[in-house]
Parts: structure tokens; sequence; C-alpha cells
């Protein structure tokens, strides 16, 4: 689980989603280890936005893929779970789920799964 503990600075979903990419190149699977040659970038991507937090998980990939996501939100007692299928494109991106909560990131913690072809691979969290 992606636990959050300071403020984001407000960006947009593009910038972020394009900062994971050239930062992080790989996608951790739930084996533990990385696969290098993954051919899709997934985050979730959170804005702090005038009356609260926008959470949107993200997928991009290089080749066409389908499958299915699951997203989990929490925060205090409040729990979210969206999930469902997909399928891209070569190079497209998508909106997977999105999420808007009042108040700030205090106390949120968000979890992205990823599964295609029977792979399953953990999305991390852009602040």
């Amino acid at each position: 689980m992606n636990t959050l503990r300071h403020t984001p600075a407000r960006a947009t979903l593009g910038l972020a989603l394009s900062a994971l990419v050239v930062g992080c190149g790989a996608i951790v699977a739930q084996t533990g280890t990385i696969e290098a040659q993954a051919p899709l970038t997934c985050a979730v991507v959170i804005d702090e936005t005038s009356s609260g937090i926008l959470i949107e998980g993200m997928l991009q990939s290089d080749e066409a893929v389908s499958g299915i996501y699951r997203l989990r939100v929490t925060r205090g007692g409040n729990v979210v779970n969206q999930g469902g299928s997909f399928s891209l494109r070569a190079g497209e991106t998508e909106t997977l789920g999105r999420v808007v909560m009042n108040g700030s990131t205090t106390g949120l913690d968000t979890d992205m799964t990823v599964e295609i072809d029977g792979r399953v691979f953990t999305c991390p969290t852009a602040i």
C-alpha cells in the first residue's frame, strides 16, 4: 500500500505520468522482481484541488494490451474500491479509475494493480 506523508504539489496528469515513465522505466510485479521489458507504465496520480483531492489510476502502453485493474483508496474509515476491464491501443493513455475526496492527503493510502495475461503489476503513486 502506498502511504502519502506530505501534501503533493499541483501538477497535470500528463506531466506526472511522463515523470513516472522517465523516473521508473520498469514496473514492479507482485513477485517482487523488476519487469524491465514491461510494455506499459501505470501510476496512481494525485492532484490537490481547491475543493479537495483528485486521485486517478493511469495506464500508458507502448503496445496494444487488455486486462483488469483494481484501485483501492483509503483514508480514516473511508474505503473506495474500483476495478474493471480495460483495453488500450498502442501509444494510448487511459484513466482507469477516479476518486474525489474532500480535505487533504493526510492519512491517504492508495493501492493499484493491473493484471495483463496473468501477470500482476503494482502501480506506484505519483505525488
